[in-house]
């Protein structure tokens, strides 16, 4: 796939509202289709003629089968974690993605890919379990559920790069969770409400009412979540294999969310999802490099947030993200604080230094 970043926008003729748009994308031709909708939760599938059907792992699957292992690092940082991808095959991760285990639970801060044999490597990660640092276990393990972080704990941690407003959208979370299911909230982490009987039980039913949608669309490249009629983001990979592997997640990181509210306008035409998609100017910048060979352009386009991450010069994974309040300045303390001074609950949780 091409480069992603300044979309143009080609409507099909129709009347009325088009069950389909296309768009222009830096010379990558796709297709938006939809909505299909299960209540109150629209997915709208992103189509392309191109095919890369490169075999990637995902950091769920890799965890699972030890062919990644992740630890904190030798001078422990609630920040970093080390990464190691001993198998031979490259392992995607998408931001959101929960470790479990260590001296607290963490979400991967970005997306990139990992390739084979990389040796260790350090990766961004943000602490999504306030207030603990202990434990002899230096390992971290993957949940049973597989929904990734919501977007608004994601949102947090990859576009505001914010330690504390990552842990006020985990507490929010978990709280909407209690009050709309009754999972527990004995602590302070993600991982005690997403990996709950109930909320496993719901983010599954969730990803099963999906379930036949991609394979009757072979040609799908990526997927777009609409909520109360609210488009959230939206999301292309390489190619439909990656796709189906992360597509189930990305639905089950919604399912408590829908559940806590339920009201607001119809889902919106394709065409509207394909405007989202380039609306908007690049008001911020910021470039990144992660995990050896990946290169991430972070872009802040007024109400949206963008980001492309290229790995081997080529894009891996292109997101357009509504903006919400886990990105949007408060003040000019909130807005001046940025990575190099951290909130005092982590200065608080950063392990001593090591002569």
């Amino acid at each position: 796939m091409k480069r992603l970043l300044i979309p143009a926008l080609l409507f099909l003729a129709a009347c009325g509202a088009p069950k389909s748009a296309s768009l222009d994308v830096g010379g990558a031709k796709l297709r938006v289709t939809g909505p299909y909708a299960h209540e109150n939760l629209a997915v709208y599938l992103i189509h392309s003629d191109a095919r890369d059907d490169r075999d990637y792992v995902t950091l769920d699957e890799a965890l699972k089968s030890r062919q990644v292992e992740v630890t904190e690092k030798a001078q422990e940082q609630v920040n970093e974690l080390t990464l190691e991808n001993k198998g031979d095959r490259p392992v995607f991760v998408q931001e959101g993605d929960r470790v479990i285990g260590g001296k607290q639970d963490r979400i991967i801060g970005l997306s990139f890919v990992v390739p084979p044999k990389s040796g260790k490597m350090p990766v961004p990660s943000f602490c999504v379990e306030s207030g603990r640092w202990a434990g002899a276990q230096m390992f971290f393990s993957a949940g049973v559920t597989n929904a990734f972080a919501s977007k608004e704990v994601r949102e947090a941690a990859k576009f505001g790069k914010n330690q504390g407003e990552v842990w006020e959208q985990v507490a929010r979370a978990k709280g909407e969770a209690t009050r709309a299911l009754q999972t527990p909230n004995t602590n302070s982490s993600l991982n005690e409400t997403l990996e709950s009987e109930k909320a496993r039980k719901l983010c599954e039913a969730y990803a099963a009412a999906f379930a036949g949608l991609l394979p009757k669309h072979p040609d799908a490249v990526g997927a777009a979540i609409v909520l109360n009629g609210r488009i959230e983001e939206v999301n292309v990979y390489p190619g439909h294999p990656l796709l189906a592997k992360v597509f189930p997640r990305l639905v089950q990181s919604y399912a408590l969310a829908a559940i806590a509210k339920k009201e607001g306008p119809a889902a919106p035409a394709a065409g509207d999802v394909a405007r989202f998609m380039q609306e908007g100017q690049v008001r911020n910048r910021r470039s990144e490099k992660v995990a050896g060979g990946n290169d991430l352009d972070v872009m802040d386009c007024d109400k949206q947030l963008r980001c492309e991450t290229r790995y081997g010069g080529q894009v891996v994974h292109a997101q357009w993200m509504n903006r919400g309040e886990a990105s949007a300045p408060r003040g000019d303390e909130r807005r001046n604080r940025g990575q190099n001074e951290q909130p005092q609950q982590q200065q608080e949780q950063q392990p001593p230094k090591r002569d």
